[in-house]
């Protein structure tokens, strides 16, 4: 087909076949460019199997009860869940995969508060042809699976 099986095309990757799959920096560009009541719905949609799993539980958790693992949005590293401004994306290559950091200036509103600048790491690796969100900061993934549920009465 095409040697290699992929090529990239205009910052994105396209297969052989013709289709085209994000880049790890236009997922995470996609996850920022919207807020969501729950990331953990956003960010399951992207991610590989074993981390769609725990993010999916947890996103499950969170629809029913509001607050489960995380008692703070995954996506801005915070509670406040507020506005994402001026996002700037930095990537880099790790031993099976990319490591993408987004990094921008997190304004919650408050008042007499200036935005205070944040940066959430995220681990990327190929699946099944495309590029999925493995974890999220250093060890999310691991905190969901750990996490027991049954224990603690959640869903």
């Amino acid at each position: 087909c095409c040697g290699s099986g992929v090529f990239a095309l205009a910052g994105m990757t396209a297969a052989c076949s013709g289709a085209v799959t994000p880049t790890p920096a236009d997922i995470v560009r996609q996850l920022y460019a919207e807020p969501s009541p729950n990331p953990f719905e956003k960010i399951a949609a992207h991610a590989s199997r074993s981390f769609a799993k725990a993010a999916n539980r947890e996103a499950q958790c969170e629809n029913s009860l509001g607050t489960c693992v995380f008692d703070f949005d995954a996506l801005r590293g915070s509670q406040c869940g507020g506005q994402v401004k001026d996002l700037r994306i930095e990537r880099s290559a790790i031993p099976n995969g990319v490591m993408v950091r987004a990094n921008f200036n997190l304004d919650c509103g408050y008042e007499n508060t200036a935005p205070f600048a944040t940066v959430v790491i995220f681990r990327f690796t190929r699946e099944d042809g495309a590029w999925k969100i493995d974890d999220i900061g250093p060890g999310l993934k691991q905190q969901i699976e750990s996490y027991d549920y049954a224990w603690n009465n959640h869903p």
